[in-house]
């Protein structure tokens, strides 16, 4: 499509209407706020993981929020959980290398018996439970703000992600809300 006129050309129309949640969202690139959510699995990539020393694959896993539990550290209102049910969490979970160092098979133990793939016992994991048995399976997330320094320009960089710890039992998933008495 040619527009010879330019952006005087009348077949161009892309007005929009922008809302307070549409800037909150371009500030965060959609993603959701600091705080604990209870998620659940919809999707598993495998992804090739690069470190220093090795690498491996990971298993790429999409979560959707079902029920913000926090925000900000904060009770969750019900306007919030409005904004937030639905919104994606994205975390990559290194699979076994012989190379890896023991924090990162813990993180795996750990993320899997949360995540109800193993229960204390079990004595493996399999390609299976990463790449099917995660699906609809549904855990709490702790999603932190994380900080580093960038290597070229020196400025302090932040983004939002799952803690490494950051995975817990989904039946854990208490709602605190805040009443803001709105309705009376």
């Amino acid at each position: 499509m040619t527009f010879n006129d330019g952006w005087n050309d009348e077949s161009i129309d892309v007005d929009e209407t922008i809302t307070e949640t549409d800037h909150k969202n371009a500030d965060a690139m959609g993603r959701p706020p600091v705080g604990k959510y209870l998620c659940e699995c919809i999707d598993s990539k495998p992804e090739q993981v690069e470190f220093k020393a090795y690498s491996c694959i990971g298993a790429n896993l999409k979560f959707e929020i079902k029920k913000p539990l926090e925000v900000e550290g904060k009770p969750v209102d019900s306007k919030a959980t409005e904004e937030l049910v639905g919104k994606i969490i994205t975390d990559t979970i290194a699979l076994y290398s012989p190379l890896e160092k023991e924090g990162m098979k813990n993180r795996r133990i750990l993320i899997a018996k949360r995540m109800g793939l193993i229960s204390d016992g079990a004595d493996c994991l399999t390609t299976d439970m990463w790449a099917t048995g995660v699906l609809g399976k549904q855990v709490i997330i702790n999603f932190i703000e994380n900080s580093w320094k960038d290597k070229n320009t020196g400025e302090i960089k932040k983004n939002n992600k799952v803690a490494f710890d950051g995975y817990d039992y989904a039946d854990k998933a208490e709602v605190q809300t805040q009443d803001d008495f709105s309705d009376i």
